[in-house]
């Protein structure tokens, strides 16, 4: 898995840092390493609830939001995917190694309970992130955090494409369709802001 994380991160790695700083130009403040987490915090949950109301239609009425329709699996995976390259991005300290890790393809992991360990492996890395900030006491090192911090966004990125393998999805393809909606979206709200100049 290592050598197809790797070349999926290389092939896209221009492609999403040119998209985050399109968006940056595009929001009303500036994001900020806290701010990029909290994405990445809310993209996840984006990706429980689909994962969750298509296991169960007694919990839809927790958590479906009214003003948002989300349903389709492949493109919050993307969504999640790319907001590990947002860590990076406005992060540039942080390392990117997925040899370092020797997470394996345990088939009998189920799918909610890989979601279960996506969400604890981003709460680690904010937790980690307000200690590199100074929002919390340090406990580690700044080389120590970095290590850790790169550890789980590694993590998180295998088990989302562990979970695409079980669901018989493409991670490249969902991917390239997310990135061509964004930029869709992008040149909606670029001439959205020309006709209110």
């Amino acid at each position: 898995m290592s050598d197809q994380l790797n070349l999926f991160w290389e092939t896209f790695l221009i492609e999403s840092i040119s998209l985050l700083e399109k968006y940056d130009q595009l929001e009303e403040r500036e994001w900020t390493p806290i701010t990029g987490i909290a994405e990445l915090i809310v993209q996840i949950g984006h990706l429980n609830l689909v994962c969750l109301c298509n296991e169960s239609c007694s919990i839809k009425s927790q958590i479906k939001e009214p003003f948002r329709e989300l349903n389709n699996i492949g493109d919050e995976i993307a969504d999640v995917i790319l907001q590990c390259y947002s860590l990076l991005y406005r992060n540039k300290w942080i390392s990117f190694n997925s040899e370092a890790d020797d997470l394996t393809d345990e088939a009998s992991i189920s799918i909610l309970n890989r979601l279960s360990c996506i969400t604890i492996l981003a709460g680690q890395i904010a937790d980690s992130m307000l200690r590199v900030y100074s929002y919390k006491e340090k406990i580690l090192t700044l080389q120590e955090e970095k290590i850790f911090i790169g550890n789980r966004i590694i993590r998180i990125i295998k088990n989302l494409f562990i979970i695409c393998k079980m669901l018989e999805l493409s991670p490249e393809e969902v991917y390239l369709a997310m990135l061509k909606d964004a930029k869709k979206s992008q040149l909606i709200r670029e001439m959205k802001r020309e006709t209110e100049k």
